[in-house]
This record gives C-alpha cells, sequence and structure tokens, in this order.
C-alpha cells in the first residue's frame, strides 16, 4: 500500500498541472535556499510559482494525467526518466511575463537552467523554452508594433512642420536683429 501523504502530494501535483496548463521543469543545482526564495517572490507579481517537486512523484502525476491530456504523453517521452533536482515552475495566464522574470533571473544565477517546457499544449526542450523565455512580452510587442505604425505619420507631420518651423526661427532672428 502505497503511502498516505505521498498519494495526496500525487493528487495535489496532478490538480495543479490540470488548473495551469503552462509550466516548465527547472533543474537546480548547489543553490542557495535565499534564493529560490528571492526568485519565488519575483514571481509572485507575474501570477507565477515556483515548486520543489520530487522526480518520481511528478512521474506518477503526469502518467495519471495522460490519459485524459495527449499533451502529457509529450511530456513524458521529452523528459523521463527525469533525473537531477527538479522544481515546477507554474506560471499564470499570461506566461511570457513568468518566463521574463525567470530568464532576467537565470542571467544573475548559473545553477538553475530549464529541463523542459509546456506552453499552450505544446511541449519545448530546454533550448527553445530558454529561447522563448528571452522574447519580449505580448504588451511590449504590441507596443512596439504600435510605435511603428505611427513612425511614418510622425515623421511625415515633423516633415511638413520643419519648413514653416524654420521660417518661424529665421524671422524671430531678424526681428532680434532689428530691435
Amino acid at each position: 500500500m502505497s503511502n498516505l501523504k505521498k498519494e495526496s502530494q500525487i493528487n495535489a501535483l496532478m490538480q495543479q498541472l490540470e488548473n495551469k496548463t503552462n509550466f516548465a521543469l527547472i533543474k537546480y543545482e548547489k543553490t542557495l535556499h535565499t534564493t529560490l526564495e528571492s526568485l519565488r517572490k519575483d514571481l509572485i507579481v507575474s501570477n507565477s510559482k515556483l515548486k520543489i517537486v520530487k522526480n518520481t512523484l511528478f512521474e506518477k502525476a503526469v502518467r495519471r494525467l495522460t490519459p485524459k491530456n495527449k499533451e502529457f504523453n509529450d511530456v513524458a517521452k521529452m523528459t523521463f526518466p527525469l533525473k537531477e533536482n527538479t522544481a515546477l515552475l507554474l506560471l499564470g495566464e499570461d506566461w511570457s511575463k513568468g518566463l521574463s522574470v525567470f530568464s532576467k533571473f537565470l542571467e544573475k544565477e548559473k545553477s538553475i537552467k530549464f529541463k523542459f517546457g509546456l506552453l499552450e499544449n505544446k511541449a519545448y526542450p530546454a533550448k527553445q523554452i530558454e529561447q522563448i523565455a528571452k522574447l519580449p512580452g505580448k504588451d511590449q510587442l504590441i507596443a512596439q508594433l504600435i510605435g511603428t505604425m505611427k513612425a511614418p505619420m510622425s515623421h511625415m507631420t515633423y516633415a511638413m512642420k520643419f519648413n514653416i518651423q524654420k521660417l518661424v526661427y529665421v524671422l524671430n532672428a531678424q526681428s532680434k536683429k532689428a530691435s
């Protein structure tokens, strides 16, 4: 008979994975507890969580979820068997914010790395999830797009005002010489 405590941990993990469909597995080695706590505080702003998980319990939770969700089948194929210390990064609705916070943290802390990620029901290996984390967020991309669309109008307006402004400067200089 399995341990009831472990069974409840597996059920809680299954529930978290079902509720937060966007997550990443993180490898951490020789990372100080204070470092992980500061990361957790940073992640709260983006509605994300970092949770330390046992590899065997995570594997059991994913295997139980596989019949319900086909995405977890990809997770099992790409990551199992899990080795080394593992943390689960549960991302909020806007997963780009949580990933960007984590990416900034990765620049400072070299002992933490991605193992795997599941974003919008698509599995990504470590290299790809790192590249995605470095991309600008949705809000920033929208602002850049609006700025790009607005730039020609701004340039046109400035070009049309330039000659008139130049004439005004010349007239002001002439009036100052005359007085």
